[in-house]
């Protein structure tokens, strides 16, 4: 009985001093090397009924859309375009490479 009490105790002053443990060897249990450190100030609580500022800038015109689309497919055409060259390039030096061993043995 004694032994439960006893396990019982040890579990709540273990579990009191976790921040204990923060300063510990990471072998022990402690926190992992390369966590960054807490900061001394306590961060205030968010502000969840504020609404944020109005924005300076409007949005954006019909024409500033649209170029901003054609700017964007022609990025995307260009990687496509790319890719493309980049795997028939490869597929084209793996047959080389292929037809070489192919051939020498």
């Amino acid at each position: 009985m004694w032994h439960i009490v006893l396990a019982i105790s040890a579990a709540t002053v273990i579990a009191g001093c976790s921040s204990v443990f923060s300063s510990l060897p990471s072998a022990v249990g402690g926190l992992p090397e390369g966590t960054p450190e807490r900061s001394a100030d306590r961060p205030a609580f968010p502000r969840v009924h504020e609404m944020p500022p109005q924005r300076s800038e409007g949005v954006l015109s019909r024409a500033e859309v649209k170029k901003v689309e054609s700017d964007l497919a022609a990025a995307r055409d260009n990687t496509t375009r790319r890719a493309t060259e980049a795997t028939a390039a490869a597929t084209g030096a793996n047959a080389a490479t292929t037809e070489a061993n192919a051939a020498a043995h």
